[in-house]
């Protein structure tokens, strides 16, 4: 995307990337989750391009939400600090 796109000008936007919560089976889930959702962030950032994360407002098992919509909180606050450090 790099050599085809962005060094022609052209913007790119990685959409919907993410992992799902499989916390149910592994406790040690969202440490993977936040490294993955860091990892594509800071690529994203070195090569110019625009990474989306895809919150699907499923909040538990197989869900992707870092909100709880119904009550404007904040679930997965790691993988948001994770995110962050990847634009860093």
């Amino acid at each position: 995307m790099y050599d085809k796109f962005v060094t022609q000008g052209y913007p790119v936007v990685i959409g919907e990337f993410g992992a799902i919560d499989k916390a149910a089976y592994d406790s040690t889930n969202n440490v993977y989750r936040a490294a993955f959702a860091k990892a594509v962030t800071a690529k994203a950032k070195t090569y110019k391009m625009v990474p989306v994360y895809w919150d699907n407002g499923y909040n538990g098992q197989h869900g992707f939400a870092l909100f709880n919509r119904s009550n404007n909180t904040v679930t997965q606050q790691v993988i948001i600090n994770a995110i962050m450090q990847g634009i860093q």
